[in-house]
This record gives structure tokens, sequence and C-alpha cells, in this order.
């Protein structure tokens, strides 16, 4: 399994900050599956066995000249965090980062001094985290033989003390977990066995409930994004579909496997698609005919993306990070292409000002 070391990047891009995840290339034993922004820790055959988005000081810098800087292309690490990391979310300031065995939250109010100040303890295999005011979601097994869903209350007045308030079990493995209002979007499935998307309502932290199931026929680890009443994921294709009605929800766009979706995020009424060697932008006015109205090519390999404002952030699975320009939805360009560390992959989150 490789490790995977957060790098808490500031770059400037317009006066915004990002921040990421890299791969630092060392390999321990045991399988490597590399599809989304996650190391693989669930085997072949089951055993006892991921995001979301909301919410400086630069090294040697007067944080403010940063700012003001209006360049989209200066950028450096700041800080390193040596986790083996599975995914992670960004909430109000604070890093959640899902680890093989452990949740650990860290206070990201200074990029430059990253401090760790809590934990949500110890879990087996966890896959996934949102966070949602003062509750995490975990997906995670619940047994040997079950995995499902934990709803986690804590407090961040109290050293992030912690309570297991409710649980679920699911009907198969379960990766990725994304929130729309009051429910739980989980990704559930894998290769052998096709996927699904569970619709689950967490209205009442302490009794979670499944509410709707539509099958996705998608393999493996799938990105998601919520849009309006919509959740979009790519596995190849792009299915949009529509959870407006959690107890029924519905494919109702689908763009085919020629697109090679890898991630997805949204900026207003577009979606922004990372697929093999390009950046789609696909308008979304009409989500039962989603369009294409522009590709940007010459984007070497696959990577996950983060947006924000005007612009695309995604990387090139080797040491470059690419800032695209995007106000002009039929027009992409590349603002800037900031190098950051040999063999990096960089995994992205999007928070107010941050990325």
């Amino acid at each position: 399994m490789k490790k995977w070391l957060l790098h808490i990047a500031i770059i400037v891009v317009c006066g915004f900050f990002v921040s990421c995840a890299d791969d630092d290339n060392n390999d321990n034993a045991g399988k490597t599956d590399d599809v989304g922004a996650d190391s693989d820790t669930h085997s072949d055959k089951k055993t006892n066995t991921d995001s979301g988005t909301d919410s400086g000081t630069d090294s040697g810098t007067d944080a403010d000249s940063v700012l003001e800087a209006n360049v989209c292309e200066a950028g450096e690490v700041l800080a390193t965090l040596p986790y083996d990391i599975v995914w992670f979310v960004i909430q109000e300031g604070y890093g959640f980062f899902v680890l093989d065995e452990e949740i650990r939250i860290v206070d990201l109010s200074d990029p430059a001094a990253p401090q760790e100040t809590g934990s949500l303890g110890n879990w087996t295999r966890p896959q996934g985290i949102a966070v949602k005011g003062n509750h995490a979601y975990i997906t995670a097994p619940l047994d040997s033989s079950t995995e499902g869903l934990y709803v986690v209350e804590f407090d961040p007045n109290d050293s992030f003390s912690y309570e297991v308030v409710g649980q679920i079990a699911l009907p198969d493995w379960v990766f990725r977990i994304d929130l729309l209002g009051n429910y739980a979007i989980v990704q559930t499935g894998y290769i052998s066995s096709g996927g699904a998307l569970q619709i689950i309502d967490v209205s009442d932290p302490a009794a979670p409930e499944i509410v709707g199931t539509i099958e996705t026929n998608l393999k493996g680890r799938v990105r998601m994004a919520v849009w309006e009443n919509y959740v979009l994921v790519a596995d190849g294709k792009l299915l949009i579909i529509d959870v407006s009605k959690p107890s029924a929800p519905v494919i109702v766009g689908e763009l085919d496997e020629s697109l090679e979706a890898y991630d997805v995020a949204t900026s207003g009424s577009y979606a922004m698609v990372r697929g093999e060697d390009s950046l789609y932008v696909v308008d979304l006015s009409s989500p039962s005919k989603p369009e294409i109205v522009s590709t940007l090519g010459n984007i070497p390999d696959t990577g996950p993306i983060a947006v924000h404002e005007d612009y695309v952030l995604t990387d090139d699975e080797k040491s470059v990070l690419y800032v695209i320009d995007v106000s002009v939805p039929q027009s992409p360009s590349i603002a800037a292409q900031i190098e950051t560390k040999d063999d990096a992959k960089l995994y992205l989150q999007a928070y107010q000002g941050y990325a």
C-alpha cells in the first residue's frame, strides 16, 4: 500500500489559497488501487473492512502582500503532515483526515503551521467522511461482515471530544459519502458487484434511515459531486441523478464512457469533468441533456479537480498543478502551471476561499 502525504500548499491564484494531498511515492507491501483520491484498503475478498465541500501567512512572505498579488502562478509547499491518507475533507478551518485505522483533526487556520487538535478515534478501515456542523458521517465496517454509516457527534470546544450517536448497516461495501441537505449520499458496491448510491435520511442523527437506492452499475470507487437537487457521478461515464425525491432517485442524464470521466466538480450551472488528458466543461442547464460546451486538452494523465470561483485546479499525476480559468465556459484556458513535487498526486478539496 502506498504512503500518502498531505502537503498543505499555499498557492496564489488571483487571491485564493490551495491545499492538497500528494504522494511521496514510498511503497509498502500490499495491493494498491489508485482509482479515486485515496488508497484502496479493501481486499479482493470481503472481510472486516470519501468528501465534501464547504467553508496565512506565506513562509518568509508578508501575508497581505501575498493576498494582494494579482498573479496566478506563485506557489510553494508550506507544511507536510506524514499521514497515510484514505480521504480528507476540510470544514470551517479544520481538516478531517481519514487514515487507515483512525481519523485525525488538524487546525488549518495557519496553513504554514497546521496543528493536530483532536481525533475521532480508531476505526477499522474507514473509507469516507463528510462533516456538517458538529456531526461527522463516516463510512466504515460495523463488524466483520457488515459495513455501514456511522454518525459521530463532536465538540470542537472540548478538544473534539466525540461519541457515536447513530449508525446504520448498508447492503454492500461502502466507499465515498457526500451530503445534500438532510441526506447522506453513500456509494456502495465494488468491482465484482457493480455499484449503487444509497440515499440516507440523517435529519435525526440517532436514527439514520435509508430512504432511496439507485443502481449505477459503475465499478470501483467513483467520484461524486452534489449540485442543486442532483448528484453527479464520474466513473468513465458521467451520470446525472435527480434526488429531489429522495425515495425515488432517477438517472436523468448521461454522457458515455468516451468521456473517460475520472472526477467531477461544479461551478454555477456547469460541470467540470476531468477526463484522460483533458478537462471538459459540461452545460447542466438542461440536466436531462448535458452538453459538452468546450474541451481543454494537453493536461497529461488523469487527476482530481477542485473549483473555486472562476478557476479549476487539477494535476497531471506527476508534478504539475494546473490552474484553469473557466470564467468563459466556452473557452477555458490554462492560467498557470505550478511545479509541486516529483510523482505528486494531488487530492483537492474546496471550501470558501480554499481548495
